[in-house]
């Protein structure tokens, strides 16, 4: 079932902010397919999120318990979306009409992050890229079996397969779960029994082991084998590919049944990446962090996932997610004072007056903040610059989104905030903002330090 929108006109000054806002996500490093956006009312945002972000899905009455839920959500002021993104090539995003102009601004910032992690995080790397298409497809394969078959019969199977639609098995695009045939087979010529004759003659074979009681003993052995195999030979995670393999279904059936399975397996990765989808990791591994039990290496506390409070540059402060990523471009800087740390290029320190840098924006003689990570902190000159690649790491701080860590004080905000409060917005835009959207910007940079 389709959506009927409204004109899908993208106004010219959003889209001279697109334009604006995509050189400042590729200057800062993002990979991302083409990005669509589209501008909706809030009943069609509600109608485009109870689709889980389509335009286009099979016929249920699901969707539109979701769309009456979200429609009285934001009726009733409990509720808003801002915008939505789908993993697609090219990515689809939905701004709200309503959304003042700092709204946008922010909005379509986060929807290039976002894509830059569609494309990049391994755990999207096996989803299909042309998902808006497929579910398309899917739409139209049901509203066949319905004309065909009937809207009760089709709709009461269709709510079975969603009852089971989580049971798969998210790893299963990444190993090798099942035994090939080949071996199995195998296998089981080795382990085939036969019936042991009583010791006899030649002669007197016939009559010592005749024909009724090897015929009796093989029998036996094969009903002793029947009930020591088990079904299926071994545990299956993926529920719903066994169901579709070895259950007597119609054929419908087990298109719809199919079609229910992709889907899940489509959107599996955005529960598994919920939290890692707002940023990427900092530094290397071999960093000493500032924390309340003294210096760690963040090798450490990301591998064990440690829950570690560290010091912000004047308090200490929880940490709340964790991140590795492999074979990074990294920059290692060298001050006067004799400090050293290596991050990511897209790694960024705090500079005099509580300014923030990215590491490969660094040169040689510029002032960085240096110190002793608790409170004395001054200014440092950058003697020395050097290019490398390791793997890198970073954790997710709470409230100030930063941490000091080898004499520096690091960031580890989203990089769209950057964007947004030094790039895109001015004062007025951030206090307007502000005044919106209490408690929902993180602190920032503190000036006395």
């Amino acid at each position: 079932m389709a959506i009927a929108t409204t004109s899908r006109h993208f106004p010219t000054h959003l889209k001279l902010l697109k334009y604006e806002i995509e050189e400042h996500a590729r200057y800062y490093g993002l990979d991302f397919f083409d990005v669509i956006f589209e501008v909706m009312d809030y009943d069609e945002m509600n109608e485009i999120a109870a689709y889980g972000g389509f335009p286009s899905r099979y016929p249920h009455w699901r969707f539109g318990m979701e769309y009456e839920e979200l429609s009285k959500g934001y009726s009733y002021g409990l509720q808003k979306i801002y915008e939505m993104v789908i993993n697609n090539d090219p990515c689809y995003a939905y701004l709200l009409r309503s959304n003042n102009i700092v709204d946008q601004k922010i909005v379509m910032a986060h929807v290039y992050a976002h894509c830059d992690f569609f494309k990049n995080n391994i755990w999207f790397s096996k989803t299909n890229r042309k998902m808006v298409d497929e579910l398309a497809n899917h739409g139209t394969r049901v509203q066949n079996y319905i004309e065909r078959y009937g809207e009760d019969v089709v709709e009461g199977f269709l709510d079975t397969c969603l009852s089971i639609e989580d049971l798969i098995d998210p790893h299963s695009a990444f190993i090798q779960r099942r035994r090939p045939v080949e071996q199995s087979a195998l296998k089981g010529e080795e382990e085939a029994q036969t019936v042991q004759k009583m010791r006899s003659k030649e002669y007197m074979d016939g009559y010592i082991n005749p024909r009724e009681f090897i015929e009796a003993e093989r029998k036996k052995i094969e009903e002793e084998k029947a009930k020591a195999k088990q079904f299926p030979e071994e545990p299956e995670r993926d529920v719903m590919l066994f169901l579709i393999e070895n259950t007597p279904l119609e054929n419908w059936q087990r298109d719809m049944l199919s079609m229910v399975r992709e889907e899940a397996y489509y959107f599996a990765p955005q529960g598994q990446t919920k939290v890692l989808n707002e940023g990427w990791a900092c530094v290397t591994g071999d960093t000493l962090v500032s924390t309340d039990c003294g210096s760690v290496r963040m090798k450490h506390i990301v591998e064990n996932q440690i829950p570690a409070m560290v010091s912000d540059g004047k308090n200490f402060r929880p940490v709340y997610d964790w991140a590795k990523f492999e074979g990074r471009e990294t920059v290692k800087i060298r001050t006067q004072r004799d400090y050293e740390i290596e991050g990511s290029v897209t790694h960024q320190l705090m500079l005099p007056g509580g300014i923030w840098k990215r590491m490969d924006d660094l040169a040689v003689g510029d002032c960085v903040v240096t110190g002793d990570g608790a409170k004395d902190w001054s200014k440092d000159e950058v003697v020395f610059i050097e290019r490398g690649r390791a793997d890198v790491y970073d954790v997710s701080v709470e409230g100030t989104h930063r941490y000091a860590a080898h004499g520096f004080i690091n960031h580890n905000s989203y990089w769209h905030s950057k964007i947004m409060t030094t790039k895109m917005l001015d004062p007025s835009e951030v206090i307007d903002y502000a005044d919106h959207h209490s408690g929902t910007l993180g602190a920032g940079a503190d000036k006395s330090l």
